[in-house]
Parts: C-alpha cells; sequence; structure tokens
C-alpha cells in the first residue's frame, strides 16, 4: 500500500463541505487574492504540500505516523461537523472534543503557521550569532564548546571571515522539521485546551454562503480595544470564528452566549466571511465563484470589489 505523501492541510473532507454539492468530487472555486484570479478545482487538489508532515525516524518506525494520527482525528471531527450541520446542535462532550481538537490543528497546521514559527526561529538565530560574534574571545569559546559537543567546526575559518559573513546576512537558518512538528503539536494542544474553555454558538447562513481559506480559523477581537496589540486565544473579549461549510459556522466566546445558534442575514454572512478572507494566506474556497464580504463602512459588497480595493482598506474585524 502506497504511503500518503500529499499532506492536506486543509483536509479533504472539509473542503468538500464548501464545493457546490457538498462532496469531495464536487466543484470547489477557489479564490487567489493575491494574483486577483478564479479557477475551479476539487478539494483533493487544494491545500496540500509534499511531506509537510513527515517526520524523521530511525529504523523501521513511521516517518508517516503523525499525517495517519491527524486522520483519525479528522474522521471523529467529520462525524461531529456532520451533527451539527444535520441536527442544527452541537455534539456530545466526546464529539465537541475532537472537533475542537481538529480546530486546534487547523489553526497551526498551515504553511503559515510554520512560516511564521520558522521567520521567529531564524530571527532569534540570528541574533545570538550576532551576540557570539561581538568579540574574539567570544567566538574562541563558542568553538570550543562546539568541538567538545561533538560538531564539526573547520580551523580554517578565521574569526574576520566569519564576522564578515554574519555581518553581510546572506545567510538563512533551517529550522529542522522534527522541530517543527514539535512545536505545532505543542501550540495546538495548548489552543485545544483553551477552545475547551469557551462557549460556543453555531451560526446559520440564511442569505448567502460562508467560505472557507487556507488559513481558516478566525481570532479577533469580540469588542474595541484600547491601544493596538493582536488577539490571543487567551484573551477575553476575543472571539474564535470557523466556518465548518457553506451554510454553518461556530463562534466561541469566554462570555456566556446569548443564544446556542443564531441565524445569519446577508450582512452577517459577509461580516463572517471577513475573518476567512482576511486571514486567507492566498487561496479563499468558496462554492460560487464569487463572495460577499464587508468593509468597515457596513454595505455588502462582492469579490470584484474585493479586488479593486486599496491594500490598505479595513475590512470589518480583520486583524
Amino acid at each position: 500500500m502506497s504511503e500518503p505523501r500529499r499532506h492536506h492541510y486543509c483536509p479533504q473532507f472539509y473542503l468538500a463541505a464548501f464545493t457546490e454539492d457538498g462532496t469531495k468530487d464536487s466543484r470547489l472555486w477557489v479564490i487567489d487574492k493575491l494574483d486577483k484570479k478564479v479557477r475551479s478545482s476539487k478539494p483533493k487538489n487544494e491545500a496540500h504540500q509534499r511531506d509537510f508532515y513527515r517526520v524523521e525516524v530511525p529504523g523501521d518506525e513511521d516517518p508517516f505516523a503523525l499525517e495517519k494520527e491527524f486522520s483519525k482525528i479528522e474522521t471523529e471531527a467529520s462525524s461531529a461537523i456532520q451533527h451539527i450541520v444535520q441536527r442544527r446542535a452541537l455534539p456530545d462532550n466526546n464529539g465537541m472534543g475532537y472537533l475542537l481538537s481538529f480546530i486546534g490543528l487547523l489553526a497551526v497546521r498551515t504553511p503559515w503557521h510554520r512560516a511564521h514559527v520558522g521567520g521567529f526561529m531564524e530571527t532569534v538565530a540570528k541574533r545570538l550569532m550576532d551576540v557570539v560574534m561581538a568579540t574574539r574571545e567570544r567566538w574562541e569559546v563558542t568553538k570550543r564548546r562546539m568541538k567538545e559537543s561533538g560538531h564539526d567546526v573547520p580551523d580554517d575559518v578565521t574569526y574576520e571571515q566569519m564576522a564578515d559573513f554574519i555581518q553581510r546576512d546572506q545567510y538563512r537558518v533551517e529550522v529542522d522539521q522534527n522541530y517543527q512538528l514539535s512545536r505545532m503539536l505543542k501550540s495546538a494542544h495548548t489552543i485545544t485546551n483553551l477552545l475547551i474553555r469557551r462557549n460556543w454558538m453555531i451560526v446559520l447562513a440564511e442569505e448567502g454562503e460562508l467560505v472557507s481559506s487556507d488559513n481558516p480559523v478566525g481570532l479577533s477581537w469580540s469588542k474595541p480595544m484600547a491601544g493596538w496589540y493582536p488577539p490571543g486565544f487567551g484573551l477575553s473579549n476575543t472571539e474564535v470564528s470557523v466556518p465548518l461549510s457553506k451554510t454553518v459556522g461556530l463562534i466561541g466566546i469566554f462570555e456566556p452566549a446569548k443564544l446556542p445558534i443564531g441565524a445569519l442575514k446577508a450582512e452577517g454572512v459577509a461580516t463572517f466571511n471577513n475573518q476567512a478572507i482576511s486571514r486567507a494566506t492566498r487561496f479563499i474556497y468558496s462554492p460560487k465563484d464569487d463572495f460577499t464580504w464587508r468593509p468597515h463602512t457596513g454595505e455588502v459588497l462582492n469579490r470584484e470589489a474585493f479586488f479593486q480595493r486599496k491594500p490598505d482598506s479595513p475590512q470589518g474585524n480583520e486583524e
């Protein structure tokens, strides 16, 4: 049996809920918000990278074990989502646990999150190298300790050569795949625990359709905050929004939920879509070749208006 090499960061079952017919083989519209183009596709062909969750393991251990574990969670989460879509009610505690675990993973398993973590680690590593190269003595001590730890440090590279190389900043720091995956799982665990503490409300699109994206878990302030700093999954007065299908979404808050279920008219659908659209790294997934969104001025607009907006135009609750 062939190993899974095409790793979906937005699973096929999830994207299928945003196709024309709600199935994996149905048409999915992909809106490229960078190139301002639209194309039709299918879930299996979108939101994936080769060996994205492959683990470097010794001997006969399975390098695709993580991807296979994700599949198990996705199976349970799919059942929980179907329960919500069909019965308009949250599943039992077991089903809700799988669903929130899935959402916690969905928030961090994307290329955007990996690039964000990798960029942070690269910045830290480069600042550390600046400290090491501040003096010749510090460099010599560092070299000695690296050799004592078993690292291969060439003796023919002088302090002046290394200092010049670091100062020119023409190098990249690659973060180990296993370390990236370890950080991802720890982040997912932390976020899931915070999601469990939230109160969840189902929202139903009665006028228009919900869309998703390649970075679908929304996080925003639920009311204006003094100053400017980004919302966090553990902060009060924040709202987590997750589109589950073209007709159903979830909103999670720490404060008591006023209603367990709410209906979204055209304005509400457009406002809910703002989160998926604004957080999209590049691709928006829709059951149509169009979508609605709502700028800060309040009107409901379409894809063409989104493409024509100025890059710095505010969009509703966009971060």
